[in-house]
C-alpha cells in the first residue's frame, strides 16, 4: 500500500515536471520568435495593448530615440516587448526587440501597469519599471504580484523584488 503511494507520487511530480518543461519550451520558443527582430509594424497575428517611452512620457515617435515597452498580444499569448527606436527618416518609427517576456496568465482584476511605479521613498515614477498588479479600486492601494525592470545597458528585462515600490493606478489619471 505504502509503495503505492510513492508511485503515485512519483508519477504526479513527474509528471508536473514534465509539464512544466514544455511550458519553458514554449516560453523559450515565444521568445526567440521575436528576440532581434527589426520591424516597422507588429507581426501578422500580434496586437498592441499599448506601451510606454522610457525615455518620457509623451512623445513624439519621428522624433524619439531611445527605447519603450508595449505590450503585446497574439492570440492567447500575452507578452511585453523590450525595444529601441532605430534612427529612420520618417515618421514610422523603426524598431528592434531586445528582450520579450511571456507574461503568466492573470485574474479579471489583474493588468499590468507601466511607468507608474515609485522605487523607494522617491515621488518620482520608475519609467523602467512595470508590474503585474491587482487593482483594488484606489489610485494608491494596487496589490503588486509580480515586477520586470528594463535594464537599458544588458537590454534586458530583469525580475525585480517588488519590497520597496509603490505602483499607482494608471487608470485615476485620466478621471
Amino acid at each position: 500500500m505504502t509503495f503505492k503511494i510513492y508511485i503515485t507520487g512519483f508519477l504526479s511530480l513527474l509528471l508536473c515536471t514534465i509539464t512544466f518543461a514544455q511550458s519553458d519550451k514554449e516560453t523559450n520558443r515565444t521568445r526567440e520568435k521575436y528576440i532581434g527582430l527589426q520591424l516597422s509594424s507588429l507581426p501578422k497575428g500580434c496586437t498592441s495593448d499599448g506601451g510606454l517611452n522610457l525615455n518620457r512620457l509623451y512623445y513624439d515617435w519621428a522624433h524619439s530615440d531611445g527605447f519603450y515597452i508595449t505590450q503585446v498580444r497574439n492570440g492567447s499569448i500575452r507578452m511585453v516587448w523590450f525595444n529601441r527606436i532605430l534612427p529612420r527618416d520618417s515618421t514610422q518609427p523603426l524598431f528592434e526587440v531586445l528582450d520579450v517576456i511571456v507574461l503568466p496568465r492573470f485574474g479579471k482584476k489583474q493588468k499590468i501597469i507601466m511607468g507608474t511605479c515609485l522605487n523607494g521613498n522617491t515621488d518620482t515614477f520608475d519609467t523602467d519599471i512595470f508590474a503585474l498588479v491587482e487593482e483594488t479600486g484606489s489610485y494608491d492601494n494596487t496589490i503588486i504580484k509580480m515586477v520586470w525592470k528594463a535594464n537599458r545597458l544588458e537590454r534586458k528585462i530583469e525580475v525585480i523584488a517588488a519590497d520597496s515600490l509603490r505602483c499607482k493606478d494608471e487608470k485615476f489619471f485620466h478621471d
